[in-house]
């Protein structure tokens, strides 16, 4: 089960997932399931992390690793919104 923090929601042409709190590696084993399960969608996948309050090297990770699957699946991936004060 996906933890409370991370949503996916299914648009017409994307997968939009919202990350909220802490992107950390407490977090990232459940993050990285629904990312998983949003590139299996083959719609362009986005991104919101404007509501991230923490990212350690593991949330950093992820979102490479994030970035090498988009490439490898040709499913693009992009983040949106505003960016989260724990990446500035």
């Amino acid at each position: 089960m996906p933890p409370q923090n991370i949503k996916a929601t299914d648009k017409k042409d994307r997968t939009l997932v919202t990350i909220r709190g802490a992107m950390t590696a407490v977090q990232v084993h459940g993050i990285t399931e629904v990312l998983l399960n949003a590139f299996a969608m083959e719609k362009k996948v986005e991104l919101s992390l404007a509501d991230v309050t923490e990212v350690d090297l593991a949330g950093l990770q992820l979102l490479c690793i994030a970035h090498r699957i988009s490439c490898k699946q040709g499913v693009p991936i992009s983040i949106v919104g505003r960016k989260p004060q724990a990446l500035a």
